[in-house]
Protein backbone atom coordinates (compact mmCIF):
# COMPACT_ATOMS: atom_id res chain seq x y z
CA UNK A 1 0.00 0.00 0.00
CA UNK A 2 1.32 3.45 -0.89
CA UNK A 3 1.35 6.12 1.82
CA UNK A 4 -0.42 9.32 0.80
CA UNK A 5 1.37 11.27 3.53
CA UNK A 6 4.77 12.65 2.72
CA UNK A 7 7.57 12.57 5.23
CA UNK A 8 7.82 15.88 7.08
CA UNK A 9 10.33 17.28 9.53
CA UNK A 10 8.84 18.48 12.83
CA UNK A 11 10.18 20.51 15.74
CA UNK A 12 8.78 20.03 19.22
CA UNK A 13 9.53 21.27 22.70
CA UNK A 14 9.33 19.35 25.96
CA UNK A 15 8.74 21.12 29.25
CA UNK A 16 8.23 20.28 32.91
CA UNK A 17 8.27 22.07 36.26
CA UNK A 18 7.55 19.01 38.42
CA UNK A 19 9.63 15.80 38.49
CA UNK A 20 11.49 17.50 35.66
CA UNK A 21 14.35 15.12 34.89
CA UNK A 22 12.14 12.04 35.15
CA UNK A 23 9.36 13.54 33.02
CA UNK A 24 11.70 14.60 30.22
CA UNK A 25 13.49 11.23 30.30
CA UNK A 26 10.16 9.40 29.98
CA UNK A 27 9.16 11.64 27.07
CA UNK A 28 12.48 11.15 25.27
CA UNK A 29 12.25 7.36 25.60
CA UNK A 30 8.67 7.26 24.31
CA UNK A 31 9.41 9.67 21.48
CA UNK A 32 12.45 7.64 20.41
CA UNK A 33 10.34 4.48 20.30
CA UNK A 34 7.88 6.13 17.89
CA UNK A 35 10.23 8.46 15.97
CA UNK A 36 13.58 6.63 15.88
CA UNK A 37 15.39 9.47 14.10
CA UNK A 38 14.53 12.09 16.74
CA UNK A 39 17.38 14.26 17.99
CA UNK A 40 17.32 16.46 21.07
CA UNK A 41 19.09 19.67 21.97
CA UNK A 42 20.48 20.04 25.48
CA UNK A 43 18.04 20.48 28.34
CA UNK A 44 17.72 24.07 29.50
CA UNK A 45 16.34 25.42 32.75
CA UNK A 46 14.05 28.41 32.20
CA UNK A 47 12.01 30.86 34.23
CA UNK A 48 8.24 30.29 34.28
CA UNK A 49 6.21 32.60 32.05
CA UNK A 50 2.62 33.28 33.10
CA UNK A 51 2.51 30.70 35.91
CA UNK A 52 1.49 31.17 39.54
CA UNK A 53 4.32 28.93 40.76
CA UNK A 54 7.90 30.12 40.73
CA UNK A 55 9.49 26.70 40.07
CA UNK A 56 11.74 26.83 37.05
CA UNK A 57 11.01 24.70 34.01
CA UNK A 58 13.26 22.21 32.33
CA UNK A 59 12.83 22.48 28.57
CA UNK A 60 14.25 20.63 25.59
CA UNK A 61 13.81 21.03 21.85
CA UNK A 62 13.65 18.04 19.53
CA UNK A 63 13.47 17.42 15.78
CA UNK A 64 12.14 14.34 14.01
CA UNK A 65 10.64 13.17 10.74
CA UNK A 66 7.41 11.29 10.24
CA UNK A 67 4.91 10.37 7.57
CA UNK A 68 2.13 9.94 10.11
CA UNK A 69 -0.88 12.25 9.74
CA UNK A 70 -0.65 15.42 11.85
CA UNK A 71 -3.74 14.38 13.84
CA UNK A 72 -2.04 11.12 14.83
CA UNK A 73 1.16 12.88 15.88
CA UNK A 74 -0.78 15.35 18.03
CA UNK A 75 -2.86 12.64 19.69
CA UNK A 76 0.30 10.61 20.37
CA UNK A 77 1.92 13.60 22.09
CA UNK A 78 -1.19 14.25 24.21
CA UNK A 79 -1.27 10.57 25.22
CA UNK A 80 2.37 10.82 26.33
CA UNK A 81 1.48 13.80 28.52
CA UNK A 82 -1.32 11.79 30.15
CA UNK A 83 0.99 8.78 30.63
CA UNK A 84 3.39 11.07 32.50
CA UNK A 85 0.56 11.97 34.88
CA UNK A 86 -0.60 15.28 33.45
CA UNK A 87 -4.14 16.22 34.46
CA UNK A 88 -6.23 19.10 33.05
CA UNK A 89 -6.63 20.69 36.49
CA UNK A 90 -2.85 20.79 37.13
CA UNK A 91 -2.23 23.73 34.81
CA UNK A 92 -4.47 26.08 36.81
CA UNK A 93 -2.35 25.19 39.87
CA UNK A 94 0.86 25.90 37.96
CA UNK A 95 1.91 22.24 37.80
CA UNK A 96 3.24 20.89 34.51
CA UNK A 97 4.44 17.31 34.81
CA UNK A 98 4.98 17.13 31.06
CA UNK A 99 4.13 19.44 28.21
CA UNK A 100 4.95 18.44 24.65
CA UNK A 101 4.28 21.17 22.11
CA UNK A 102 4.56 20.62 18.39
CA UNK A 103 6.10 23.94 17.38
CA UNK A 104 6.55 23.69 13.62
CA UNK A 105 6.98 21.59 10.55
CA UNK A 106 9.05 22.45 7.52
CA UNK A 107 6.28 24.64 6.08
CA UNK A 108 4.49 26.17 9.08
CA UNK A 109 5.05 27.49 12.60
CA UNK A 110 2.20 26.33 14.86
CA UNK A 111 3.18 28.18 18.04
CA UNK A 112 4.77 31.55 17.09
CA UNK A 113 5.01 32.78 20.70
CA UNK A 114 6.90 29.66 21.77
CA UNK A 115 8.97 29.67 18.57
CA UNK A 116 10.37 33.09 19.52
CA UNK A 117 11.50 32.07 23.02
CA UNK A 118 15.27 32.27 23.49
CA UNK A 119 15.67 28.67 24.67
CA UNK A 120 13.75 27.39 21.64
CA UNK A 121 15.96 29.41 19.30
CA UNK A 122 19.10 28.07 21.00
CA UNK A 123 17.79 24.51 20.79
CA UNK A 124 16.95 24.85 17.10
CA UNK A 125 20.39 26.28 16.37
CA UNK A 126 22.06 23.44 18.28
CA UNK A 127 20.03 20.83 16.41
CA UNK A 128 20.85 22.45 13.05
CA UNK A 129 24.54 22.17 13.84
CA UNK A 130 24.17 18.55 15.00
CA UNK A 131 22.32 17.59 11.80
CA UNK A 132 25.01 19.12 9.62
CA UNK A 133 27.63 17.08 11.50
CA UNK A 134 25.71 13.77 11.24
Amino acid sequence: MISLNRTMTYILCLGSNEQKKESLQLARERLQSIFPDIHFADEEETEPVGFIRSEKFLNQVGVFTSDLPMSEIKSTLKEMEREAGRKPEDKENGIVLLDIDLLADESMIYKPVDWDRDYVRRGIAQLAIQRRCD
